[in-house]
């Protein structure tokens, strides 16, 4: 987002910008880059997948981004369980039934 240029200012001035904008509005003043998080933790939260976290952060390898955030993503062990459980009693039944 901020490239390194004679023509841009760098990142620092953002930064600067945003803390004294936060305590102008009088909200709790967080680091700039914070704003990433919550944007990352937002994706994960609406149900994005991993692969697409990733990418959108600019990550080099979603192993990457499930260092930071992989504690954000829903465990999956539960409903990969209630599958299986489901389906065995269903042919569980069909089993039963045909003797």
């Amino acid at each position: 987002m901020f490239k390194n240029s004679e023509d841009l200012p760098r990142a620092e001035h953002y930064a600067y910008r945003f803390k004294k904008y936060c305590k102008l509005v009088g909200v709790k003043t967080i680091r700039f880059h914070d704003l990433r998080h919550s944007h990352a933790s937002l994706l994960i939260a609406s149900g994005e997948d991993r692969f697409t976290v990733s990418k959108r952060l600019g990550h080099v390898s979603t192993t990457f981004t499930e260092t930071i955030y992989g504690y954000r993503f829903p465990d999956k062990q539960n409903s990969i369980t209630s599958l299986l459980e489901a389906t065995f009693k269903k042919d569980l039944k069909k089993v039963c039934n045909f003797f």
